[in-house]
């Protein structure tokens, strides 16, 4: 269940700009480029044990965690999904709205009450043709992401596949 965050008001443009500003994948950010973040973030409270996003759905939003924990897991063949990586207060999650009609590749799992600014992937990606300067800068952002989440996603899957050949 995701719900409108009371500690973060949507409309209080300064409180939700001055929590993105704050946040590690905002750092060194422009302010003016700040600004278009807040204009299309709102705020939610995502409950423990419920899933901020599924793989399939549409892949619409960039959600840069305040609090909590969140798996991000990918499912397969009826057994348990396998966690690629868990991701806490101060990480971003999800890149794939970068990419117009792109669905979520895995699925996000809420395991304890998550606190999150959402930014609107569609008018994000609006505001990222229209100024190419904050459209590099986010890209490069994006790809970062991208990155860590490889790495993470190999390394698990490494383990996993060790582990099953000594079992």
């Amino acid at each position: 269940m995701t719900t409108t965050d009371p500690a973060l008001p949507q409309g209080d443009l300064d409180a939700v700009r001055t929590t993105i500003a704050q946040h590690p994948f905002a750092a060194g950010l422009a302010v003016d480029h700040l600004a278009v973040l807040a204009e299309h973030a709102a705020t939610v409270v995502v409950a423990a044990g419920t899933f901020v996003f599924r793989q399939g759905a549409p892949a619409d939003t960039l959600y840069l965690l305040v609090e909590g924990d969140v798996d991000l897991e990918v499912a397969g063949g009826g057994a348990e999904p396998l966690v690629l990586e868990s991701l806490h207060g101060g990480d971003a999650l999800g890149w794939s709205w970068l990419f117009p009609t792109q669905p979520w590749l895995f699925d996000a799992h809420a395991r304890s009450a998550t606190r999150a600014v959402t930014i609107d992937g569609d008018r994000l990606r609006a505001a990222v043709h229209a100024d190419a300067v904050f459209g590099r800068d986010l890209a490069c952002r994006v790809a970062a992401l991208v990155s860590d989440r490889l790495r993470h996603a190999r390394l698990q899957l490494v383990d996993s596949w060790t582990h099953d050949r000594r079992a």
